[in-house]
């Protein structure tokens, strides 16, 4: 593949180069060179054709750049000025004398300064060909006058080439920046439908990397062209039409939703014919608008791209309808107003205003329950005892509506419902007034803390659902979530892969593992370091169970202490042996307590449900894969045979495993990393002691940053990356440091790397700094917070560091030369202090307390000082500190010798702040050692 690259690229590099003469001279006959020539000829050949050669370029250039297509008056003028030249150039070199020199020599001084003329008025306008013009009073010239004039021309057309140079690269400023963004861009595009492969099920998605990767790599060579190259037409009208090759076959591509991409055939392309000419400025930035409206269009379909129609339907719903709903709380207000509109309505109708209601087509259809009622006055009167009598014919005392219930029409249920309400509220049934007031508040409890927040859920994760992509793996993160990585997609852990191998087998034929009673342990615990890929392996189990038994279907259902703490652990591991054969995955166990002396009842749970639930039941087999970085939190009996009886222990990744790591990763997102000058060795090494989950969080900072930059990756990308991701290095610093204070840093650091280079260390600097970096700050209780020394306190970073690496794995295993060597490196910072500044600071004076305890354990033989007694213990003290005086005299003579080289690196480093090896080395051994 990288052979087919660089054999297109050569082509158009070849087309690029050859192009322009191609297309806007005719081919000059060729020249046959006599053996002995006159001086005459001599002087043409080797004084006057170079000349002749920059003038056709320069006029060139202003045909192609500058001249408007429409403008064909001038373009006919440059193109006798090229014919002319041309005539020039194919004469026959024994038919030249002095007089047709003197000929050639008025002919180009004319055609120079007729240029440089139209230079003046910005080329709109150019005095016409005419060689009478220019031999008219110029008479035969001598030998010393054709010199002269040929040193004069000279200099006209250096000045001619170099304004006429200047002119081009800024007409054609602003076409390059289009180029380069619509690469750039093409280049992320790519890189969204690398990601849209790597997400999809696509049987030839290996082949699909590849091209894409292809690809990528072309846009790349493409783009250092143009950066390390001047501006000209021939290479934009190439960059443009491979550009726009890509897209046009990309788009087309869309359709079948990247299942298959073809080869860009670029041959087809670059392969012109003669009778084809160059894009002028003009219709080239035409071309590129076309270019840009169909890159969008590419971007929209890449967005598309794994998308059904149910998505994208359920998304502009989403865009359209929810997002505006929420902006503006349109279900709030809409209920609201529904809600006092309808209560409104139905208590004017409910106080006998109904009978207004005849005017509202439908209006007592719809409060029909009311309609059903009649009314009647009735009138009481006192009697003698002050008591209400009824009495139609008197006067009305009293006047009161009563509701008489007509047989003929029953009310139905809602005006059942309305009397009971009624009757309720009145008091005339107790007890349903208190069996309704319990039943509506335990509704309500039930709606507000299950039925609604699960409706919610539910809701969120359909929609997600519908909405596809990116949403899938939110919706599917909520509930089960369907692992689709397998062992193949590990890097390493071939010892891990091994242990848990028999798993597989028992998966797909656990009655045979069963009656044998040589079943494996059906509780797995992952412990190590975080990010390690405990939780990777737990989920490429799943999916290599499924890979082996497609029929069984065993699913995989992730639980959190969180989970696990709101709800009995006997229920959930029950509820996973109703969905039995599956597998249980719970993250951080030991955030659960399960020990005796912080949470015995909780750890007994735990024991009898997972005795439940890792039964020997050959059809309801369930596997539980737990994972901590602090398996010392952790009750002894989780560990026994028969619950986690199978412990799997994590390192960080080797040096191999890193670079396989970070090759996996570029290639998910289609980059070469040879084509993009990326050195992944380099980053390997930069990259020792780091968790997968580091290497990664760097390597997306690096494509996050060139895409805010606008640039295509680089390796100049991954050095940033390094510095804020693994290196720590912070760029700005909120306290104002002093130039004294910088001295003192600089000359400490610049000691420290000047004599771990010069006594050759075995791990490797890979850059040193006087920034402030990030540490990690260690666990530590309230108490000892508030009783630790004053100036002690973690601040979590610290000013300054040397950053080394080493070239293989290592277990950090020395030798005590190797020790003696490393000692006196962290004691060449004070000792650099005192020889270039004549005195020490308090910097870094964790150093030196650090040598001392070295120098005391290689004394004892790694016994501990404290099982010695008080005399030895004085005499070791005594030893170690002669030690360390001694290193500091062998030091300061060391560093002496090389002042000078100190003194350079110091000011660099106080300067620039942060230097890179390439710096450093250069400084210490000179040019010669890169």
């Amino acid at each position: 593949m990288k052979r087919a690259v660089h054999h297109l690229w050569c082509l158009a590099l070849l087309f690029c180069v050859g192009f322009s003469t191609a297309s806007q001279l005719p081919n000059p006959a060729p020249v046959t060179t006599p053996v002995a020539l006159s001086k005459e000829a001599l002087f043409f050949r080797e004084t006057l054709m170079p000349q002749l050669e920059k003038l056709v370029e320069s006029i060139a250039q202003s045909a192609i750049c500058l001249i408007p297509q429409k403008n064909g008056a001038q373009t006919q003028i440059l193109v006798g000025y090229l014919a002319g030249l041309e005539q020039i150039a194919n004469i026959d070199l024994e038919k030249i004398d002095n007089e047709f020199i003197s000929i050639i020599l008025h002919v180009t001084n004319g055609i120079s300064q007729d240029m440089l003329a139209g230079l003046k008025n910005d080329f709109i306008q150019f005095p016409p060909f005419d060689p009478k013009r220019y031999l008219e009073g110029n008479a035969k010239l001598g030998l010393e006058q054709q010199i002269a004039i040929a040193q004069h021309i000279a200099v006209v057309i250096d000045e001619l080439a170099k304004h006429v140079n200047e002119k081009v690269q800024d007409v054609l400023a602003e076409s390059v920046v289009t180029i380069k963004s619509q690469i750039t861009t093409l280049d992320f595009t790519l890189q969204k439908i690398a990601g849209v492969v790597n997400s999809s099920n696509h049987v030839n998605k290996g082949s699909l990397r590849e091209n894409l990767m292809e690809l990528r790599s072309i846009l790349q060579m493409i783009q250092q062209q143009i950066i390390t190259s001047p501006a000209s037409i021939q290479l934009l009208n190439v960059a443009h039409t491979i550009t726009r090759a890509i897209i046009n076959q990309l788009n087309a591509c869309t359709k079948n939703k990247f299942k298959a991409l073809d080869k860009i055939e670029l041959d087809k392309y670059l392969t012109r014919k003669p009778e084809d000419s160059l894009l002028g400025l003009e219709e080239l930035k035409v071309q590129m608008a076309l270019t840009s409206n169909e890159l969008a269009q590419l971007q929209k379909n890449t967005e598309k791209a794994n998308l059904t129609y149910v998505n994208r339907l359920a998304r502009a719903f989403d865009d359209y309808v929810v997002v505006p709903a929420q902006k503006y709380k349109l279900p709030t207000r809409i209920g609201a107003g529904l809600a006092v509109g309808g209560m409104a309505t139905f208590l004017w109708y409910y106080f006998d205003q109904h009978a207004y209601a005849d005017a509202i087509p439908g209006f007592r259809s719809f409060f029909g329950w009311r309609s059903r009622i009649k009314s009647k006055e009735i009138t009481y009167q006192r009697d003698a005892n002050n008591n209400l009598v009824l009495d139609a014919k008197l006067n009305p005392v009293i006047t009161k509506v009563v509701e008489i219930q007509d047989p003929e029409k029953p009310i139905k249920w809602l005006g059942q419902l309305d009397n009971y309400i009624a009757n309720v509220i009145s008091g005339s049934t107790p007890i349903g007034k208190f069996l309704t007031a319990t039943v509506t508040a335990a509704a309500y409890k039930e709606w507000s803390v299950n039925i609604n927040p699960w409706m919610k859920k539910s809701v969120k994760v359909l929609f997600n659902r519908l909405k596809g992509g990116s949403y899938r793996k939110i919706a599917d993160g909520i509930e089960e979530i369907r692992p689709v990585v397998t062992f193949d997609d590990i890097i390493g852990l071939e010892y891990a892969k091994n242990m848990v191998r028999p798993h597989l087998k028992y998966i797909k034929d656990p009655e045979r593992w069963d009656a044998s009673e040589i079943a494996p342990p059906t509780g797995i615990l992952l412990t190590g370091p975080t990010r390690t890929g405990k939780t990777f392996l737990a989920r490429a189990i799943q999916g290599e169970i499924n890979k082996e038994n497609p029929e069984k279907g065993v699913r995989f259902f992730a639980l959190d202490a969180n989970m696990l703490q709101s709800e009995s652990i006997e229920l959930w591991l029950h509820m996973a042996k109703l969905y039995a054969p599956c597998v249980i995955f719970i993250d951080e166990i030991d955030l659960l307590g399960l020990q005796r002396s912080s949470n015995a009842k909780r750890l007994s749970e735990f024991l009898q449900a997972m005795s439940g639930v890792l039964d020997k039941d050959p059809k309801k087999q369930v596997i539980i894969i737990a994972t901590t970085n602090r398996p010392e939190n952790l009750d002894t009996a989780l560990l026994q045979n028969g619950r986690f009886g199978l412990e799997i222990r994590f390192q960080m990744p080797t040096c191999a495993e890193r670079k396989e790591y970070i090759l996996r990763e570029l290639n998910k997102h289609a980059i070469d990393p040879e084509s993009f000058g990326i050195d992944i060795e380099y980053l390997t090494y930069q990259t020792e002691d780091c968790s997968y989950e580091d290497i990664k969080s760097m390597i997306d900072d690096a494509f996050i940053s060139g895409s805010i930059r606008g640039e295509i990756l680089n390796q100049e990308i991954f050095e940033r990356s390094l510095d804020k991701k693994i290196r720590k290095i912070v760029d700005f610093d909120s306290k104002n440091v002093t130039a004294k204070e910088k001295q003192f840093m600089a000359a400490h650091q610049a000691g420290r790397t000047l004599v771990h280079l010069l006594l050759d260390l075995e791990s490797k600097i890979s850059k040193v700094t006087i920034k402030p970096i990030v540490v990690k700050v260690k666990e530590e209780g309230v108490v000892d917070q508030y009783y630790k020394p004053s100036g002690s306190k973690q601040t979590g970073t610290e000013l300054g560091a040397v950053f080394t690496y080493h070239e293989h794995d290592t277990n950090d295993l020395i030798t005590n030369e190797e020790r003696e060597k490393i000692a006196q490196s962290y004691l060449a910072g004070r000792i650099a202090e005192k020889v270039l500044l004549g005195t020490c600071s308090n910097f870094k004076p964790g150093y030196k307390q650090w040598v001392f305890k070295q120098i005391k354990a290689t004394l004892t033989g790694g016994i501990d000082l404290k099982e010695l007694s008080k005399k030895d213990q004085e005499r070791i003290n005594a030893a170690a500190l002669a030690q360390i005086a001694h290193y500091e005299s062998e030091i300061e003579k060391l560093l002496i010798t090389h002042k000078d080289k100190l003194r350079e690196l110091s000011n660099a480093l106080f300067k620039a702040e942060t230097l890179g090896i390439s710096d450093i080395k250069k400084i210490v051994f000179g040019s010669e050692a890169l």
